[in-house]
């Protein structure tokens, strides 16, 4: 599995995408994004793999100058 994530320039978690497989080529499951957001792949935990979408918007946030994945405190 691997697990993307779109945010902003805020570190927001604007849309959560978890794949199993990608065509071959594709770098990323959400195609065009536009210039104001950016698209990071989330290593994969195990914890991470049993949230849904919706927690991940609750719970988390992207330090966007580390481009990691963050608990929102």
């Amino acid at each position: 599995m691997r697990i993307f994530v779109t945010y902003n320039q805020q570190g927001e978690i604007l849309s959560v995408s978890k794949v199993e497989a990608m065509p071959d080529g594709l770098e990323q499951p959400f195609g065009t994004v536009s210039e104001d957001e950016f698209v990071l792949e989330v290593p994969v935990k195990k914890a991470l793999s049993e949230l849904d979408t919706v927690q991940f918007h609750e719970k988390y946030k992207v330090d966007s100058e580390k481009k990691k994945l963050i608990k929102k405190v």
